[in-house]
């Protein structure tokens, strides 16, 4: 017959219990910097800001420490679940960028993201952007591998009053 655990057991297994879920939920929540192969990646999207209101051409500035030189770097513009790097791609080795993308949303907000990415998800970049160029369709990317979320700014809302109702990204 199993034996019950004492009153002491119990309160060392619920503060154990307590301690591990406390220390996973911690690593979770965190926000730790990006790092590959143990170096620490940072970048920030410093203009435009959350909740900005941009034309269809966009300036751009964002800061860079620590990507490594086998890596390459991308501002994506997100909408829903779907992804569109814009070129140019910033040189990794730049501490800091500024520049233009063509971001062709309108109607509603969207997000633009900063990546550092890995030479597979380069290679992925590369060929959406040749068939795009083949067919003049970019139908937005569901992931980028070995991409690493660097910033993001979310809610920009395009200032485009010829087409105020209709979502569309070129």
């Amino acid at each position: 017959m199993p034996r019950s655990l004492s009153t002491a057991h119990w309160v060392t297994l619920v503060a154990v219990l307590i301690t591990t879920l406390g220390g996973i939920v911690a690593a979770v929540v965190s926000r730790k910097p990006a790092s590959v192969a143990g170096v620490a990646l940072s970048g920030r999207i410093v203009s435009p800001s959350r909740r900005d209101a941009v034309g269809s051409s966009l300036r751009v500035r964002v800061e860079l420490a620590g990507v490594p030189i086998d890596h390459h770097v991308w501002l994506v513009i997100r909408l829903d679940d779907r992804l569109w790097p814009k070129e140019p791609e910033i040189p990794a080795g730049r501490p800091e960028w500024v520049g233009e993308i063509v971001h062709g949303v309108s109607g509603r907000g969207f997000a633009l993201r900063l990546l550092a990415v890995s030479s597979a998800g380069q290679d992925s970049i590369e060929r959406w952007l040749e068939r795009g160029r083949g067919t003049g369709v970019y139908a937005g990317l569901t992931r980028v591998p070995g991409a690493v979320l660097l910033s993001e700014v979310d809610s920009l809302v395009p200032s485009d009053p010829d087409e105020p109702d209709r979502v569309r990204m070129r």
